[in-house]
């Protein structure tokens, strides 16, 4: 009886359907070593120990949780999964409808255009946050008597 081939995963068809997962824990795509988000490329220890390159750099090819010398190698299995996540922008409930990689979360945060804008006018019992789409009209329906 002949046994069947199962092609590798890297040669499946790219047109699959996405699937929603929920991540339990997102320090499991963290670099352990400066709890950054990890990026490409990721290498890790002959245990499995992950480490992002500057991280890898950083520790001179030693392991600092097993202490193994023999250097990293890259880790193709988790690139491939922090390549597949996809988090929505914190920002979402302003507006934002962007879906970013994982590794790539933070620089898109800092130049979201719907990143919360808080109200200048200076009355303490103001706590408008919104976008900045909409502040302009915040401020001229609730502070029309101070500013026209």
């Amino acid at each position: 009886m002949a046994e069947q081939q199962i092609p590798p995963a890297e040669n499946q068809s790219s047109s699959t359907t996405p699937v929603s997962l929920t991540l339990l824990d997102p320090d499991v795509l963290e670099c352990p070593i400066c709890c950054e988000p990890l990026k490409i490329p990721i290498f890790q220890c002959e245990n499995g120990h992950l480490a992002c390159s500057q991280c890898c750099e950083k520790v001179k090819k030693i392991c600092p949780s097993c202490k193994s010398p023999n250097g990293y190698s890259r880790c193709r299995a988790m690139e491939r999964v922090i390549e597949a996540c996809r988090v929505s922008c914190p920002n979402a409930k302003y507006g934002c409808k962007e879906n970013t990689s994982f590794g790539n979360r933070a620089s898109h945060e800092k130049q979201c255009l719907f990143a919360p804008c808080f109200c200048p006018v200076p009355l303490n019992d103001c706590n408008y946050v919104g976008s900045d789409k909409n502040l302009r009209n915040h401020i001229r329906a609730k502070h029309k008597d101070c500013c026209g």
